[in-house]
């Protein structure tokens, strides 16, 4: 496919793997910590055709189409292209392993297409980018400006933010995106309940963090509970009511959520109630929550002595 002129539709349809097959196919792949060297890699191990703003030709009238540029870049910028789902999952992979990568801009792609079992590549895409943000270690900035996310791409979002331990600025703005969303995006800053995938990762490693104490405790070694948990990579977890729940993400700034689908100052209300509930947690790193350009300017005027001081209408 390197020979090939990039389109979605050409992508599209060579894109066959589900995430299962996907990654056998990248199993022992070698990252080079750079974002354009293993984009260009991953192209060519999943014949995907690069797309021109992930990965540009340095030579437009190259008749092979070979002449990628895989310069290092300490950016992604993707403004108002199509993007297609394979390009979506490879820049995710990419991005893994990537310590020069600190803002990536994906602005107005509008990833329309329907593709096998009625799955429409905003779910795709805010899959992959989910499970970039996980995986990655470094990026600060990530700008997702009208995508078409709706609220099944919130929530993919706000379980990565529970993970995500070095973003400081996240921009979801203009992406059809309710009441019901938005609040999912602020459960992942406060307080969430843990998927039963989750429950039983904690389960086992609970397990880990038992040994690890025993161990050090026969070799009369000072070892703090807190320690083992961050080396094992566990998520802060409280119980409240018996029941047990995740500690929200504790690194995130600001939070835009304007421009959404949401039409009256009451829809805020249930994210304002997680905001006041968790309001001395949320001071230690969050500075403001944009939830502008929705409500009428009456409105947020009556309303803002009622609203949580982070929220900016």
């Amino acid at each position: 496919m390197l020979g090939a002129a990039w389109s979605v539709q050409t992508n599209n349809a060579h894109w066959i793997l589900d995430d299962k097959e996907l990654q056998d196919a990248t199993q022992g792949f070698q990252s080079q910590k750079s974002f354009r060297k293993d984009f260009f890699a991953y192209c060519k191990l999943l014949n995907v055709t690069p797309h021109p703003k992930l990965c540009p030709k340095l030579d437009e009238e190259d008749k092979d189409l070979l002449g990628y540029d895989e310069s290092d870049t300490d950016t992604v910028n993707v403004r108002n292209w199509m993007l297609d789902g394979a390009s979506l999952k490879v820049m995710s992979l990419a991005l893994h392993n990537c310590p020069a990568i600190h803002t990536v801009t994906i602005l107005s792609t509008r990833p329309h297409a329907r593709v096998r079992n009625n799955v429409t590549w905003y779910v795709v895409g805010a899959a992959a980018i989910a499970d970039m943000m996980k995986a990655n270690t470094k990026l600060a900035v990530l700008n997702l400006f009208r995508n078409d996310l709706h609220d099944d791409g919130a929530a993919a979002l706000a379980y990565a933010l529970t993970e995500n331990k070095t973003l400081l600025h996240l921009s979801v703005a203009n992406n059809h995106i309710t009441s019901q969303g938005a609040t999912a995006m602020i459960r992942g800053l406060t307080r969430y309940i843990l998927r039963d995938d989750q429950l039983q990762h904690a389960a086992e490693v609970e397990v880990q963090i038992q040994a690890a104490l025993e161990a050090a405790k026969k070799q009369k070694k000072k070892l703090e509970r807190a320690d083992v948990i961050k080396e094992l990579n566990v998520p802060d977890m409280e119980t409240v009511d018996g029941v047990v729940y995740g500690v929200g993400n504790a690194t995130l700034q600001s939070l835009t959520l304007s421009g959404n689908a949401m039409t009256t100052v009451d829809e805020l209300m249930p994210l304002n109630k997680l905001l006041e509930d968790h309001h001395v947690k949320l001071k230690t790193h969050l500075h403001v929550i944009k939830v502008q350009r929705m409500f009428p300017a009456t409105a947020t005027s009556n309303a803002k002595p009622l609203l949580s001081e982070l929220l900016a209408l």
